[in-house]
């Protein structure tokens, strides 16, 4: 609220928390070079300075819970709109991504389509999925196409496609490298891959209700984020791809009765079949 000396230190606190900025010594010559440089544009701070975004009465945080109960976070959070994500605006995508953009992109485990809706104006056609159905109806009253179903067992949808993305989801899957394998095999030869994910890594995934530590591991550790991203970039090439393009982001989610925002730090790849 404008006046309100809380609120202000609040914002401050939360803008001065964004970070872009990277060691280019421990992330290493290669990705050095390969390293895009973003920082908070406009569409960045009016989601961190939105006092709507984490408004929610009482009522609806409690419903919110007992749902959380019975289906799990992520369907909870799509049934009463809770936890808005953030992580890209469009132009900061359209920066990134040059000249990849462009042809039928596949977001994978889109969630409520907070983060495809910035990324899809860059591209021809769009499908979304994800494994929750609350999450799909969502993404359909967005405007997208989107398909209920886990792309680690099943075949994409009308593929191959131009572009996958798989954004925040190999951390909060049961089996990313066999996710990560079945998103290459969807692409065109050429095809893009675009990867993100908080760091350092710190994976689980939702059996309903209960977090459960993944079936699968990649091999991303280190205790800085350079460290991570570099051993996210080696998996990715291990799996057949060409790192063209490497930043580092906020990923940021609406808040709560606790805490006004969340921020999580993220590396975010561009990487070629």
């Amino acid at each position: 609220m404008p006046g309100h000396p809380g609120a202000a230190a609040r914002t401050v606190a939360s803008v001065n928390r964004l970070c872009y900025d990277v060691d280019d010594h421990r992330l290493g010559s290669r990705y050095a070079a390969r390293f895009v440089t973003l920082d908070a544009d406009t569409d960045t701070l009016a989601f961190v300075t939105d006092e709507r975004i984490r408004r929610h009465g009482v009522v609806r945080w409690t419903a919110r819970a007992l749902a959380r109960s019975m289906v799990g976070a992520f369907s909870a959070n799509a049934m009463f709109d809770t936890y808005p994500l953030f992580m890209l605006s469009t132009s900061q995508w359209a920066q990134l991504l040059r000249p990849y953009a462009g042809g039928r992109l596949l977001d994978v485990g889109a969630a409520a389509g907070h983060v495809t809706i910035k990324l899809a104006p860059l591209f021809d056609d769009v499908t979304a999925t994800d494994v929750s159905r609350p999450m799909v109806r969502r993404l359909r009253a967005l405007g997208l196409r989107a398909t209920a179903m886990d792309l680690a067992t099943t075949p994409a949808p009308d593929g191959p496609y131009d572009t996958v993305a798989l954004l925040n989801v190999l951390d909060r899957c049961a089996r990313p490298l066999t996710l990560l394998d079945a998103a290459v095999d969807s692409l065109t030869p050429p095809g893009t891959l675009v990867v993100s994910m908080p760091l350092p890594y710190d994976p689980c995934w939702y059996d309903g209700p209960a977090a459960r530590g993944p079936l699968e591991r990649l091999p991303v550790c280190g205790r800085t984020w350079e460290d991570g991203a570099v051993t996210l970039a080696e998996t990715l090439e291990r799996a057949g791809l060409t790192v063209q393009a490497i930043t580092r982001a906020p990923y940021l989610s609406g808040g709560d009765r606790h805490h006004p925002l969340y921020i999580l730090d993220a590396a975010i790849i561009v990487a070629t079949r």
